[in-house]
């Protein structure tokens, strides 16, 4: 047994450990609605223009991503590893890249135009979502660091682009 598998293995036989990193994992994605929201609605404020170029910034490379997950279909931890017998997720395959890392990173640093120090608590909480992510088995540290990237990259050439 490597020490991935018997760190991921520990977590999931930790019920208690298990159920707090996934309502962890739940509040730091609703703050992260909650975040798109206030931006549309200061969005809106501004333009209705406005408000569609950021709906439509975080939204295209979100399509994009989807398709590249149902494209590779990388496989999950808790799929390679046998002793999941209850699976995390229901979800196989699409793992790399991960969505959530992907949204949580592309809305925290679209934050940076409207709100810095949110930006910033959206940051930290991005970070703390995709150890959750990893510690439940639900992705491979790989599939959350390109998620990551490509939302924060995705996210500075949408603000450059159409802010």
């Amino acid at each position: 047994m490597d020490k991935r598998e018997a760190r991921l293995r520990a977590v999931y036989e930790n019920e208690t450990l298990s159920e707090g990193l996934r309502i962890l994992s739940i509040f730091a994605s609703l703050i992260s609605v909650y975040a798109v929201g206030y931006m549309l609605v200061e969005s809106f404020l501004v333009s209705w223009e406005r408000a569609l170029r950021l709906a439509l910034m975080l939204a295209v490379p979100f399509v994009l991503v989807s398709v590249v997950r149902a494209l590779v279909k990388a496989p999950r931890p808790y799929e390679l590893y046998d002793f999941y017998e209850k699976k995390p997720h229901r979800t196989v395959g699409k793992g790399f890249p991960s969505r959530h890392a992907f949204s949580a990173f592309a809305i925290a640093v679209a934050m940076l135009a409207f709100h810095a120090t949110f930006a910033y608590a959206l940051l930290l909480l991005a970070v703390v979502l995709c150890f959750c992510r990893y510690l439940l088995g639900i992705h491979f540290p790989r599939d959350l660091v390109a998620g990551a990237l490509i939302g924060v990259a995705s996210s500075i050439l949408g603000l450059w682009i159409l802010l």
